[in-house]
Parts: structure tokens; C-alpha cells; sequence
């Protein structure tokens, strides 16, 4: 028996607790962005409602992980992305960090709390603050689409934008943790409802400015430690990042630990095994601006946390922000990083430790929608895993361990695998398994613990298959360079592909057994290995990214051979005649084989290289698509008896100029009364289908033409005219503008017709008439066929007004007003705030808004517009940004 088995252990496994299962599935954060990951890997929601700079939350039906409602801390939205009822004015903000997160009343499938967080923007210009709130959602409001039953109940009088969520140490309840200044405010929520007496932990500095309330806090999944960002604006840029002891028992916060000061800190997450903890932050230049974007990763079982930090991403920095962006972990246990932009980046292995984490940079695609700098909030405990799954390859029996921290006393385990009869479930705790086959199984189980409430999880676990791979390998090549030593250069990799004929495999090649079960001193350059003696043994390592590793044994053989016959024939171009050569060959192999045994075998081969290896074989039966351009083709030959190399020779072929022109398809504008169809090359005779001899034709309607002609080498060959007609067409133009999202729609009157449509004048074009999200400012519609026959050009005008300004007096950005205003006479604009009271008035001579009402500065916040020109209304909403 030569098959060695190495196993490599892949943890693909997700678990999820059934209290909780899929309460996270569905995310709606950013420029109404959403993702869906019920399938286990994120899709795209493209229907939400949702718009925020920051905060979010959402919460799904915990057993079908369909979206119950979601919101941004000011407006809830149903699961048919409608305002819920009453479910307007929360006093959270889209512009705080963690603006709102959504609990479960326990022991309630219809009550939620939201929890809104406080805002810098509320404490500028003098402001007292939001504070801390919560509002209940009941599901039976409204048919089962929700209603906020109770709104803005105060907590704590001033907060800060940070709160995390956890059960508490039993598993029934939870803790909902809030900070400010220099204190931890944990409040409980049971069955009875939240409890408005805090538990108060004074520790950690003092971060009495308001404007350094921003940055994310994070509770560990299985609520051990307790991570704080602080994001200093004041009295410059600046940050603390700190870890504490969290008691999921008590609720206090004690054992400050300082992480690292020397970034804006912003994001932060824990591992779903709560070993591993993540920041993102920015990188302070010498003129104290922020700069590069950075993830840390800190290990919390080294011996210095501090000192094991790994930097997971360093990146320039091209936004005009200090936020570094928010890190969420999702119901796959990957970690998630927001910035602007149209994809989210992952750290795909963040229970691992340095580059094993696997970060990927924008991998994650949101379709037509985008990102911000938040991510929805969730209950940490959602995501905690302490199960860990080994031996995962078919065959293996596959062994489950439970972290004895996690105090579990007894479990009840089913394993998904009906086939496996009465093994199909177990009472271990830590039980073994062996699957009937490969694929992927749903693991339940159910655990009894010493400190807490039964609870179920669901582990999704892939069994491997293993690779159908043969024991031993012999490959087999002659030695072609006329020293009779045995001794030839190997390509492993083609030889092994040419074996093996398996798709994305993945091959490491050694010189002795050892070294392959250890994985060390591979050979370095397999494509132009040099044999040491003929017979020399080697072996292979193979396998794919998921799959179960094996060690193959490899017999290098080399035969001296003998120069077999050369041969040369004469053909026409086989660019249209290759089943002439394919002929020429199979007559060839019977002439060959006349000279040798009966058991005797020729091979065809296009290179030496191939005749080395003994890869790439030619098929006989089939005609390839092309071989070469006109010239000499040679082609080579092995004949060989049981692997026993006998002869070696080639083949020329003096190809003859034959007939190379292509098939052509011609078109002719309906303007242009017909096509002249003309050859390329010159012949010895031309035969139309119409009955003409002469080199060209004219012709006026649409058809197939033939042309059989014949070369001056004497090669015949039929060169095939396809002639079509491009007719004027038609389209209606249709301009959306003075919208918060501007569009051009051209339609043609003939849908059918495949055009061209560009709105920068021809620099770009695309194959639909639909141009969406569009600027205000001139743009030079082209629409044209394909044939060029017909084009439409028009300069168009889309108006509206900028998306946000910044009145600080800075000269930049100062006044909002509608883009051009002045050019459109008679226009009116109305400005209110997102409760509907107007705080503006002006017309199209007016300077502009410049933020104050009364007098006032107004915060930073969204406003709403109604332009009201030429018997029309629109409207829009912006934002005014004081930061």
C-alpha cells in the first residue's frame, strides 16, 4: 500500500444558537445598502429604505430569518420597507456610531425594546443632549407589521454614541451597557422590562468633551471582556483604545487594560470565540491630520496582549473623514469593515492569529447600493461559538469539543445524518461522528449548562469528499537528448495534470517521504525538475483549497530510444483544411505501426516540450480549431510498447497558400442604396451564387452571398458573404431632475433595435438608455446603432442642488442653494426640518440658506426641500455638517 494520508483541519463549520439563530440574517445600513445571510454568504438587499452615515440595527424572525423591522435611531421601517406606524421622531441619530440597537423583550416572540444612543451634533451650539432612550415595538401592531407602542423613554439624561448588548450570565436576560464621561451604565432587561436603575462602573478616563463622545464599544459574545474605542476631536486628533473585565453576573466593568493611544480610534469587534479583538483606526500625520486607515488585531490568550498586535490592514487614506469606519461580525462569523463605497471588506478567519485571518479589501459587493461608515448593531451574544469541529475529511471520524469554560453539564447532539441510524445522535459531550458520505450537514444540539439555561445551537458542518486518486504514479518519458543515462528533465505538473485530470488541484512535490509527511524542503522548481537516476521515486502532495490532502508515490522512468522515420507532407492551408492534416496523420499512424509489434502504440505531439513530458496529446478523432499560420507545421511521434519508449520522429508538413480569407458579415445604412461585396485576396477564378464570375458584386437587399474560389496555389474554398440592413430609428427622451437621485431614460421606438447610449459625449458608452444617480450639470446624449448608420446628439441639462454643505465661513460650501439657481425664473424653495417645520424661504435671486433659523446655528442633521418651478413640485433631502 503506497497512499499516505496527511489531514488538514478546515473549520467550516458555523453555529448558531436557536434563541437567536437568525435574528441577525438580514443587514440594512449605509446609502440604502442591505445584505441577506440566511444562505451562509452575504447577498444583496437592494430594497431597503434605509439611508445613514453611521448607526443601524435591524432585527429578523429568529426561525425563518425574514426582516422584522430595522431603523437608524430617528424612523423604524416594516419588513415591506414602509414607515412603521408611529414610528417616526426616535431621538436617536443616522449620524452617531452606534445610533440604535434592537432587543428582545425575554420570554416575548412579539416585544422589542430600541435602544437609541446620544449624538456629538445634540451637545453642539449649546445643546443639552438626546441622552439614552428606548421605545417598544410590538409585532402585533398594524396586521403583524409592527407598531411603536411606547417612544422615547429616557435612561440616562447625557450619553455618548456607544452601547453594546449581552445576555447575562444565566442566558435568559440581557445587559445593556451604555458609556459616559468616565462610567459604564449596565441596565438589565427581563421579562418584567428594563430596569431604569443602572449598574455604575466608575473606571477609565474622563471623556467629559463632547465632542470625543464618538467610536464604537463591543461586549464579547460570550460575555467576558467589554472594548471601548474613544475617537478624540478635542483638543486634537487622538484616540484610546481599551479593554476591560466584563461580568455577565453583575454587570460591572473593572481590570482596565490600555491597548494602544496612538490612532483615532473608531471600530471595534471581538472574534466569535471571544479570543481575538479587533480596532480599526487612523493614522495621525505630522501636521495632526488623520491619514492611513488601519485594523488591529490583539491576541487575548497571549501572554502580552499589547505585544501581540497585528496590523490587518494599513491603507492610504483617500476619504475626506477622521471616522476609520465600524467592524461588525455577522451570522457567518466573518468580520465585516464599512467604509464610503460600493463593497465591503472582510476579515474572513478572524479566530485565527496574523495573516491566517485572511482579509480581503472591498470583497464584498452591495450592487447599486452603498456604504457608509457604520454597520448595523446586534446583540453580541448572537455570534458566540465554542464548539470546535476536527477531522472534517470523508471517512474520518469527525470529533466535536466543547469549551470546558463553557460550563455545559450535559447535551443532546443530532447529527443531520439520518443514514447513519442510531449513530445519528449522541449524549456525549464531546462526541465523535462518522458521516455517511460527504456534504453538508445541519448539527443540532442541545445544551444543558452549570450557570445557565438550556440552549440550542445548530452547527453547520461540511464533510469533505476525498479525492477518487490512484495509489502510485509512473511517469514515463523518453530520453531525447542523445546521452544514454537516464537522466531527463521532468514538468511535474503537466505530467501530474495529464494523470490525474482533476480540476484546481493544488501539488507540492518532495524527495522523500519524510518531507512530505513534515511539508518541508519542497521541490522548488517541478516544471524543469532533473531526475537524479532513472527510477528515482518522489512524492506528491495534492489537493484542493477544501479538500482532504494525500501523498501520492511517484516512479520517474526514462527510455533510451532510437530516432524513428521523418516524414514531410504537402497540404493545402489547413486554416480551412484541418481535417486534411488530421487525415494525414491517422495515415500516417498506419504506416508507422507496420514497422513494430502489434502491441505497439503511436502518440502525436505539437512540441518537443510535449514529447518530454508526454502531454498534450493530439486526438485523432477530433479536428482541432486551429493549429498554426501559414509555413511548416511539425509535428511529432512516439511509438511506444507498455511504456517502453521505441522510437521518436517528426512530421512536416509544407502547407500550401490556400484560401485564408474569413467569412465576412457586411451591413449597409437603408440611406445608402446597397454594398459593394469585394475580396481581400486575389484568385485564379470566382463562382457567385448569383450567378457572377467577376471578382466583386453589388447588391441591394439583405441575404447570404456564397463565393467559391480558387487560390493561386490550387486550393479551393468558399468564402460567405452575410449582408444586413440598418434602418433610421427613433427614441423619446425622458429627464428626471431636481430629485435626490437624477436620471436620463431613452427609449426607442423600436425596442428591439440594439443601440449605443452615452452621456459624456462618446468617451463611454453602454447597451441600455437608462442613466440613474446623475449630478446636476450638462450632459451630451449620444444614441447610435451598431453599424454607425444613425446617431441622435443633444446636449441635456439635469438641475438639482448639492447633497450637503458645511456653513463655517471657511468660503467653501457656506450657502445651500439650488445649483444654478439664478437661470431659473419664478422658481420658489422651501426648507424644513425632519419634523416638518419650515425654516427657509427663498426664490432663485435669493444668496442661499446659510444654516441659522432665528438666529440659531442649526445642528448638524438631514433637512428636507420643496422647489416648486414651472407648475411643478419637487423633493429632496440634505445634509448640513457641522463636524
Amino acid at each position: 500500500m503506497k497512499v499516505y494520508l496527511t489531514i488538514i483541519f478546515f473549520f467550516l463549520c458555523c453555529s448558531f444558537q436557536a434563541l437567536g439563530q437568525r435574528d441577525a440574517a438580514n443587514w440594512y445600513f449605509g446609502n440604502f445598502a442591505g445584505l441577506d445571510f440566511n444562505s451562509g454568504v452575504p447577498v444583496v438587499i437592494d430594497d431597503g429604505a434605509l439611508d445613514t452615515t453611521e448607526g443601524c440595527s435591524a432585527i429578523s424572525d429568529k426561525d425563518t430569518g425574514n426582516i422584522l423591522f430595522y431603523t437608524e435611531g430617528t424612523t423604524v421601517w416594516n419588513r415591506n420597507n414602509d414607515v412603521m406606524s408611529n414610528g417616526t421622531d426616535l431621538l436617536g441619530s443616522l449620524s452617531s456610531t452606534q445610533s440604535a440597537v434592537i432587543v428582545p423583550l425575554p420570554g416575548s416572540d412579539t416585544l422589542f425594546y430600541i435602544i437609541t444612543t446620544d449624538e456629538v451634533q445634540a451637545y453642539q451650539n449649546n445643546g443639552m443632549g438626546n441622552g439614552i432612550n428606548y421605545s417598544i415595538v410590538s409585532m402585533l401592531g398594524d396586521n403583524g407589521l409592527g407598531e411603536v407602542i411606547e417612544k422615547n423613554t429616557n435612561l440616562l439624561l447625557e450619553g455618548s454614541e456607544k452601547i453594546s448588548v449581552v445576555e447575562t450570565s444565566d442566558g435568559v436576560n440581557y445587559w445593556i451597557v451604555t458609556h459616559f464621561q468616565n462610567k459604564f451604565y449596565a441596565y438589565l432587561l427581563d421579562a418584567s422590562g428594563i430596569s431604569t436603575t443602572p449598574i455604575i462602573s466608575t473606571i477609565g478616563p474622563n471623556i467629559d468633551d463632547f465632542e470625543n463622545f464618538r467610536g464604537a464599544m463591543k461586549i464579547a459574545p460570550n460575555g467576558s471582556k467589554l472594548a471601548i474605542s474613544h475617537c478624540l476631536f478635542e483638543p486634537s486628533l487622538g484616540g484610546f483604545a481599551y479593554l476591560y473585565d466584563f461580568d455577565n453576573a453583575t454587570g460591572i466593568v473593572d481590570n482596565q487594560l490600555l491597548i494602544n493611544d496612538d490612532l483615532v480610534y473608531y471600530g471595534v469587534e471581538f472574534s466569535s470565540d471571544s479570543s481575538k479583538l479587533y480596532f480599526s483606526g487612523k493614522t495621525v500625520d505630522n501636521q495632526g491630520q488623520s491619514d492611513r486607515i488601519v485594523i488591529e488585531q490583539y491576541d487575548l490568550n497571549a501572554p502580552s496582549i499589547v505585544g501581540s498586535r497585528y496590523l490587518v490592514l494599513d491603507l492610504e487614506n483617500g476619504l475626506l473623514s477622521d471616522l476609520a469606519g465600524a467592524l461588525q461580525i455577522a451570522m457567518d462569523r466573518k468580520i465585516y469593515h464599512a467604509l464610503p463605497g460600493t463593497n465591503l471588506s472582510v476579515i474572513n478567519n478572524p479566530k485565527l492569529i496574523g495573516p491566517l485571518v485572511n482579509f480581503t479589501q472591498e470583497s464584498v459587493n452591495l450592487g447599486f447600493r452603498s456604504s457608509s461608515f457604520g454597520l448595523p448593531q446586534y446583540i453580541q451574544s448572537f455570534f458566540e461559538s465554542f464548539v470546535t469541529i476536527e477531522n472534517l475529511c470523508e471517512n474520518d471520524e469527525t470529533v466535536f469539543t466543547v469549551d470546558p469554560n463553557a460550563n455545559v453539564i450535559a447535551a443532546q447532539w443530532d447529527f443531520g445524518d439520518p443514514a447513519s441510524g442510531p449513530d445519528n445522535t449522541s449524549t456525549s459531550i464531546n462526541p465523535t461522528h462518522n458521516f455517511t458520505e460527504a456534504g453538508l450537514y445541519t448539527v443540532t444540539v442541545e445544551f444543558q449548562f452549570s450557570d445557565r439555561v438550556p440552549k440550542t445551537f445548530v452547527e453547520f458542518v461540511l464533510i469533505i469528499p476525498q479525492l477518487d486518486l490512484p495509489e502510485s504514479i509512473n511517469f514515463t518519458q523518453c530520453d531525447i537528448d542523445g546521452v544514454d543515462d537516464g537522466i531527463s528533465v521532468f514538468n511535474l505538473i503537466d505530467f501530474t495534470n495529464a494523470e490525474l485530470q482533476i480540476d484546481n488541484l493544488q501539488y507540492r512535490f518532495y524527495t522523500s517521504l519524510t518531507d512530505a509527511q513534515l511539508e518541508q524542503n519542497p521541490i522548488l522548481s517541478p516544471t524543469t525538475y532533473l531526475n537524479s537516476f532513472n527510477g528515482e521515486t518522489l512524492y506528491l502532495i495534492i489537493g484542493t483549497e477544501l479538500s482532504c490532502n494525500n501523498i501520492i508515490e511517484i516512479t520517474l522512468d526514462v527510455s533510451v530510444n532510437p530516432s524513428g522515420t521523418n516524414f514531410t507532407y504537402e497540404l493545402c492551408d489547413i486554416l480551412l483544411s484541418k481535417q486534411d492534416v488530421w487525415q494525414a496523420l491517422q495515415i500516417l499512424e498506419s504506416e508507422i505501426i507496420q514497422d513494430f509489434s502489434n502491441d505497439a502504440t503511436v502518440a502525436f505531439y505539437l512540441s518537443l516540450d510535449d514529447v518530454v513530458g508526454q502531454v498534450n496529446q493530439l486526438n485523432l478523432i477530433t479536428v482541432p480549431h486551429s493549429l498554426t499560420e501559414v509555413g511548416f507545421l511539425s509535428v511529432y511521434y512516439i511509438v511506444s510498447d507498455e511504456g517502453e519508449c521505441l522510437a521518436v520522429g517528426e512530421v512536416d508538413f509544407e502547407i500550401l497558400r490556400g484560401v485564408e480569407e474569413e467569412n465576412k458579415e457586411v451591413n449597409f445604412c437603408t440611406s445608402d442604396g446597397g454594398v459593394a461585396l469585394v475580396t481581400v485576396d486575389e484568385y485564379l477564378s470566382y463562382h457567385w451564387s448569383t450567378g457572377d464570375t467577376t471578382p466583386s458584386i453589388t447588391v441591394n437587399e439583405p441575404g447570404t452571398y456564397n463565393l467559391a474560389v480558387e487560390s493561386l496555389a490550387g486550393c479551393s474554398g468558399v468564402i460567405q458573404f452575410v449582408v444586413t440592413e440598418t434602418e433610421i430609428f427613433d427614441i423619446s427622451i425622458e429627464v428626471s431632475d431636481f430629485q435626490q437621485y437624477n436620471s436620463i431614460k431613452v427609449t426607442p421606438s423600436d425596442t428591439s433595435l440594439d443601440l449605443l447610449y452615452s452621456i459624456d459625449g462618446g468617451l463611454t458608452f453602454q447597451t441600455n438608455g437608462n442613466f440613474t444617480n446623475l449630478i446636476p450639470k450638462y450632459y451630451n446624449l449620444i444614441v447610435k446603432d451598431l453599424d454607425g448608420c444613425n446617431e441622435h446628439n443633444e446636449i441635456i441639462l439635469i438641475r438639482g442642488a448639492p447633497r450637503y454643505f458645511t456653513p463655517n465661513n471657511d468660503g467653501t460650501h457656506d450657502l445651500w442653494h439650488v445649483n444654478e439657481a439664478e437661470n431659473y425664473q419664478g422658481m420658489e424653495i422651501k426648507i424644513f426640518d425632519r419634523f416638518g417645520k419650515q425654516l427657509y424661504q427663498m426664490n432663485n435671486r435669493s444668496r442661499g440658506w446659510d444654516g441659522t433659523y432665528a438666529g440659531r446655528l442649526m445642528p448638524t442633521n438631514a433637512y428636507w426641500y420643496r422647489i416648486e418651478y414651472e407648475g411643478a413640485e419637487y423633493y429632496g433631502h440634505f445634509t448640513l455638517v457641522r463636524r
